[in-house]
């Protein structure tokens, strides 16, 4: 089970940089896969924030990926990980990092909370009350894309039905991608 302020490092293609730290605000109980992550307890280090930095890094993570086995699905072990060299600067300096990143981790959480909330307004009143394409050529109707994210869907009304789109039996569930263009919503 993972704690707050755990270090997450996937063993999974690490060339991606999603090293993470957990932040646990509701108390949940949250498991992390042993085979895809390497877990770092976040109370065995005095600074966290400072160890998630400086792997993103590229001093940091070029010892990781370095390390990668496999070409399709490139790979590192616990090992692998632990051998990394962590760089130790004056405690001021690192206490400031550590301070930064969990500060930058703050504002991003916040970021997403605010991005949800937009896109939630604008899902729920704009496009129910003020909709510009309503009573013209084109419409906007909500869409989960193939990654499951919440779109909106730009779509050609068919010719004879400006006021609404009428769908017969057959397409009621497709739609032409040549009469649609995608707005997609990326953090």
């Amino acid at each position: 089970m993972l704690e707050d302020r755990d270090v997450l490092v996937p063993k999974v293609r690490p060339y991606r940089n999603a090293i993470a730290i957990f932040r646990n605000h509701n108390n949940q109980t949250v498991t992390a896969s042993q085979n895809a992550f390497a877990v770092y307890r976040g109370s065995d280090f005095e600074y966290p924030y400072y160890l998630v930095a400086f792997l993103r890094h590229e001093i940091g993570l070029r010892q990781i990926v370095m390390s990668q086995s496999g070409t399709t699905y490139p790979t590192v072990t616990e090992d692998d990980i632990s051998a990394a060299r962590i760089l130790l600067l004056d405690d001021n300096i690192i206490r400031r990092i550590d301070s930064l990143y969990s500060e930058h981790v703050d504002n991003k959480e916040k970021e997403e909370s605010l991005r949800k909330e937009m896109m939630s307004i604008i899902e729920n009143k704009c496009i129910l009350q003020c909709n510009p394409f309503r009573n013209g050529q084109y419409f906007l109707g909500p869409y989960r894309s193939s990654g499951k994210e919440k779109c909106l869907k730009l779509l050609r009304q068919p010719r004879g039905h400006a006021h609404g789109f009428k769908r017969n039996a057959k397409s009621r569930n497709r739609s032409n991608p040549h009469d649609a263009k995608h707005i997609l919503w990326s953090r």
